[in-house]
């Protein structure tokens, strides 16, 4: 009797440490992403309260508004290879609010972005459209004027890196230095 309820014991010890953990939080989400390098690619991460929450599962984030989200964070008890260790779900958005005229961030910006093993077939980081403005990695258009144009297409053809100080303004995004 006393080996089973040994046996017993530690197999609910056992299945206990694979089980996922989920909890509820509660998070501030800035109204500006970050660079930041992932296992295979370079992308735009959310910034947060939390710093290990960067993409949320569920949340349509807009540029210039600051939320704040309740969320599942979920620790899972077998990640995968060259991932996370921790899941997060959008449960609700407790608020959204647009930031003002003339706030400013700062935000890296890196060059080439490689992805493929051939690095000429590569993007470069950004994408210059043909209004003024400029797409950054498939998550940020921004504008910007001649002065910035020539430093922003050498950046673009190598894997370089400059800080550029930006401004939100009638619900645009400029970038004011470089």
């Amino acid at each position: 009797m006393r080996s089973l309820l040994l046996l017993l014991f530690v197999g609910m010890f056992i299945v206990s440490f694979g089980q996922d953990k989920v909890t509820k939080i509660t998070v501030t989400i800035e109204p500006y992403k970050y660079t930041t390098n992932g296992a295979f690619h370079t992308f735009l991460a959310l910034t947060c309260s939390n710093r290990g929450v960067d993409y949320i599962n569920g949340f349509d984030f807009e540029w210039g508004y600051s939320y704040k989200l309740k969320l599942k964070q979920t620790k899972l008890a077998q990640p995968m290879q060259d991932a996370g260790d921790t899941d997060y779900d959008l449960i609700k958005v407790i608020s959204k609010e647009a930031v003002a005229d003339s706030t400013i961030f700062k935000i890296g910006l890196t060059g080439w972005v490689h992805l493929s093993h051939n690095s000429e077939k590569d993007p470069g980081a950004f994408v210059f459209n043909t209004n003024r403005t400029c797409t950054y990695l498939d998550g940020m258009v921004f504008s910007y004027t001649d002065e910035f144009e020539e430093k922003l297409r050498t950046l673009n053809k190598t894997d370089g890196y400059k800080r550029g100080t930006f401004m939100f303004l009638k619900g645009e995004i400029f970038l004011i230095s470089l």
